[in-house]
């Protein structure tokens, strides 16, 4: 386990990591599959998601960053 993060913090790290890598693999999958632009709209949303909840979890209530 990484040294001060909870337990909590990590899972929610993992399944973050998890679910951009299935929405990677369905956007390629749609993308090859013929779909072309069906499969980089449901990538770029699925990343602008996943980017947002990253970077919201960088400041604390505070509104100091660490």
């Amino acid at each position: 386990m990484v040294a001060g993060m909870p337990a909590r913090a990590i899972l929610t790290r993992k399944l973050v990591e998890l679910a951009g890598a299935v929405a990677a693999g369905i956007g390629l999958w749609r993308f090859t599959s013929g779909d072309w632009i069906g499969g980089i709209a449901f990538t770029l949303a699925v990343g602008a998601v996943v980017a947002w909840h990253l970077l919201s979890r960088r400041t604390t209530p505070g509104g100091r960053r660490y």
